[in-house]
């Protein structure tokens, strides 16, 4: 199940988070981040993630920032957490 809060803008800074959530929080995990601000889309999958967000700014410095802040709203319910970041299509 995937939920599509935000629209990507090219020229937005990017960051694809991949979460490992503990079991019985993965309705709740989704549905907080997808209430944030900075946060495009929150996808369900399978494998050794079961989460994979997708955060956005206009600036790479307030991606961090806003990213950081998301990981930080759900961090009691996470076990694993890797994160992606992406500028304008070019991995940093």
């Amino acid at each position: 199940m995937a939920l599509r809060v935000r629209s990507n803008t090219p020229t937005m800074a990017r960051a694809y988070i991949l979460l490992g959530v503990k079991p019985d929080a993965l309705d709740l995990v989704q549905q907080r981040l997808a209430s944030l601000p900075c946060v495009a889309s929150v996808d369900v999958v399978e494998g050794p993630a079961d989460l994979i967000v997708v955060t956005q700014a206009s600036t790479f410095d307030l991606l961090v920032k806003d990213t950081v802040d998301a990981l930080i709203a759900v961090e009691e319910y996470t076990e694993r957490v890797r994160c992606l970041p992406v500028h304008q299509g070019i991995a940093r």
